[in-house]
């Protein structure tokens, strides 16, 4: 009697926009800065990445599916840090350019 009850199919869930192939080319250079791609930035952000495929690959994604996608690739988000004011002078204009330049950044964990 049991065996004849009402079930759902299978469902996998949304198809993938990228392959295989491209999804492991995607997180190899995201493994690199985007200047060794050829895209004038300090860092991967996730509307950087959302250009990045549309323009590479023809596909569009979404800018939190865009931070699912850095995260799958093994990356995390790090804010800057916050210690400029602990600094001597010198040290707090270099820590003040850094920070202009890095903004938050996605690193490899």
């Amino acid at each position: 009697m049991l065996e004849q009850a009402v079930t759902d199919d299978h469902r996998s869930g949304r198809k993938r926009k990228l392959s295989e192939k491209e999804q492991q080319e995607f997180e190899e250079a995201v493994h690199d800065s985007p200047e060794e791609v050829g895209v004038d930035a300090p860092a991967w952000t996730p509307a950087l990445v959302q250009q990045y495929l549309d323009e590479t690959y023809g596909v569009e994604y979404s800018i939190p599916s865009c931070r699912r996608l850095l995260k799958e690739a093994g990356l995390s988000y790090q804010k800057p840090r916050r210690t400029a004011a602990e600094a001597e002078a010198n040290e707090q204009e270099t820590f003040h350019e850094e920070l202009k330049k890095s903004g938050g950044r996605w690193t490899p964990q």
